[in-house]
């Protein structure tokens, strides 16, 4: 088997024996094995977390019901009472 890799700015072959060459597959058997698993961890991850920030943006935009009556996001203060203006 020959055993082909980049190495510095060139593509470099080599020849490998039967015991080595069934190491270099296993072990690219592992990368890909590890990516796949990386990407679907990744997946598993960033999904609920998109969700969970879906859900406080649309709580955010959701009015509080402890605030109504207060004045909150209407310009006006509670209690308080502009001079009157006089021209």
């Amino acid at each position: 088997m020959r055993l082909k890799a980049w190495e510095d700015g060139r593509n470099k072959s080599r020849r490998v024996n039967a015991y080595e060459a069934q190491q270099l597959r296993e072990g690219i058997e592992g990368l890909d094995r590890f990516k796949e698993l990386s990407s679907e961890y990744i997946e598993a991850t960033i999904e609920p977390t998109k969700q969970g920030q879906a859900d406080e943006a649309d709580s955010k935009k959701t009015p509080d019901s402890r605030r109504k009556g207060t004045g909150a996001g209407n310009g006006k203060v509670p209690g308080f009472c502009p001079p009157e203006v006089t021209a």
